[in-house]
């Protein structure tokens, strides 16, 4: 495939980024869910919540940033690009302080109206002083992305602040602050964050308020294109955080904490597809600019076929091995949450191959259509969640968080193939349930043999992965494309690791 050397340099610094991003943000929550049950879940209704008041502080204004700083860039419109940079401070800074001191004052109500627990209360008030803050980094890094400068974002928002913040936060609780330690540990983070931001966008990127530079402001053009995008911003989070916020109101905090590990480690089967496609897009997107269509299907099944065999032994070790995971790494008070995390994997396994009938959609402009299935399949979620949560529990809110994501996998894969006649499902997909048949058959029969620690799942794991890896390579469903591809984005990201020392 001539078209795999279209893969940049900026795709794979994307990669490193996102992989490192997501195991950085699990250890965190192997760190803070040590708290207990009931704390964790109280931090992770906090969280929630501030997310939604910090989305809707924004405005917006961070897209608006990347279209109008970008397009005046493109003129070399110096005085545009800082006055659409200072047009977004100007509207979400004001905005984000006056909803930082309605959640402060609010707190207290918030707490006990919705939630009965007036602990909730107090983490609120400090999360409250992050608000502003994290509304002003969002808008930095749009600045980043307007000025193409992808390596700073990644560096900064996907590594470093995840290592601020597991660092602050493991000091803090270290010298025996707990739960508001860990909450402090937040605010405090996304205040660094911002330090770091600015520092480098002066220093190495645009120097905003260098008085040199007269500015062009378009604060009431960028308020109406941006405003509408809150919307987009808001459904985000609901998919995100739909499932905690129901459970914490319903059930309560100790529910939503033991819920709340089960989630990210689902959430898990998420990290290869999303690496992947930070790969695979920007070809996708130069091969449809070049009318090239045979190609993306082509492209298309096979990152499919990637993404599923390399996440179905994890699926596999999700589904089976759930009560010895949450067991081993979290605790036997998060026990109850292991058939929660068996349901959900099934949901995230299903939903990793939908990345690719996503982007299409993207790619093919259809970003109206992508706006209202990910609106249905949300009210989907939570009306599921309202039925399901105070008959059986979590588990109600995994089956409701499951049957949305298949829903969107079935929607978009039916787009994709109205539109581009794209079907991303191919016999060799199959192999991986053919190889796995014998896999799961050895671990049935040694699984009673071992006491329940983590080298036993490290073992019996190990064990399914050489059955598999080994009938996989039998089958033959790696093929001489695939290993060149291997063999191209290994020297792509061996090339920027080397460039990097």
């Amino acid at each position: 495939m001539k078209n795999l050397n279209l893969v940049l340099k900026g795709a794979s610094i994307t990669f490193i980024g996102l992989v490192a991003a997501r195991l950085l943000s699990y250890i965190y929550v192997l760190l803070v869910s040590r708290l207990g049950t009931e704390q964790y879940g109280m931090l992770s209704i906090a969280v929630a919540l501030t997310s939604f008041v910090s989305t809707l502080a924004i405005l917006g204004m961070q897209t608006g940033i990347v279209r109008y700083a970008s397009y005046y860039l493109g003129k070399k419109d110096l005085k545009s690009v800082k006055g659409s940079i200072l047009s977004a401070l100007k509207l979400s800074v004001p905005t984000s302080i006056i909803l930082s001191l309605l959640l402060l004052i609010f707190s207290e109500k918030i707490a006990v109206l919705f939630f009965h627990n007036t602990k909730i209360a107090s983490l609120l008030k400090v999360l409250a002083v992050m608000i502003p803050f994290s509304a002003l980094n969002e808008n930095l890094i749009s600045v980043f992305i307007s000025f193409k400068r992808i390596g700073y974002v990644v560096i900064v928002k996907e590594i470093i602040d995840r290592i601020i913040k597991f660092s602050i936060t493991a000091l803090l609780i270290y010298l025996g602050f707990g739960l508001i330690g860990a909450t402090y540990a937040l605010s405090v983070t996304a205040i660094v964050i911002s330090v770091i931001l600015f520092y480098l966008l002066n220093k190495k990127v645009f120097r905003i308020f260098d008085k040199r530079t007269e500015a062009k402001f378009y604060t009431k053009e960028m308020f109406f294109f941006s405003m509408p995008l809150v919307f987009n911003a808001v459904l985000f989070l609901l998919v995100k955080w739909a499932d905690v916020i129901t459970i914490g109101i319903i059930k309560g905090a100790e529910q939503t904490g033991i819920y709340n590990v089960a989630l990210p480690t689902a959430s898990l089967l998420v990290v290869v597809p999303t690496a992947l496609m930070s790969l695979f897009t920007p070809i996708m997107h130069s091969l449809y600019g070049q009318g090239k269509i045979k190609e993306i299907k082509k492209l298309s099944k096979r990152t499919t076929k990637w993404i599923f065999l390399f996440n179905f032994p994890l699926f596999i070790l999700l589904f089976l091995f759930s009560k010895e995971i949450i067991l081993v790494v979290f605790g036997k008070d998060y026990l109850p949450g292991a058939l929660s995390l068996s349901v959900l994997s099934l949901g995230f396994i299903i939903f990793s191959i939908s990345h690719i009938p996503t982007n299409v959609l993207i790619m093919i402009k259809k970003t109206n259509l992508h706006f209202k299935i990910g609106a249905f399949t949300t009210f989907v979620n939570i009306g599921l969640n309202i039925i399901l949560i105070p008959r059986i529990g979590i588990v109600g809110g995994a089956v409701s968080t499951s049957i949305a994501l298949t829903l969107m996998y079935i929607i978009y894969s039916y787009y994709a193939y109205k539109f581009l006649k794209l079907q991303i499902l191919s016999k060799k997909l199959f192999n991986a349930f053919i190889s796995s048949m014998p896999s799961l058959l050895v671990i049935y029969l040694i699984k009673g043999f071992f006491k329940t620690s983590f080298l036993s799942i490290a073992l019996e794991f190990s064990l399914f992965m050489i059955v598999y890896l080994i009938i996989l390579l039998s089958l033959k469903s790696f093929d001489k494309e695939d290993m060149e591809l291997f063999n191209k984005i290994k020297m792509k990201l061996k090339g920027y690791i080397s460039a990097e020392e």
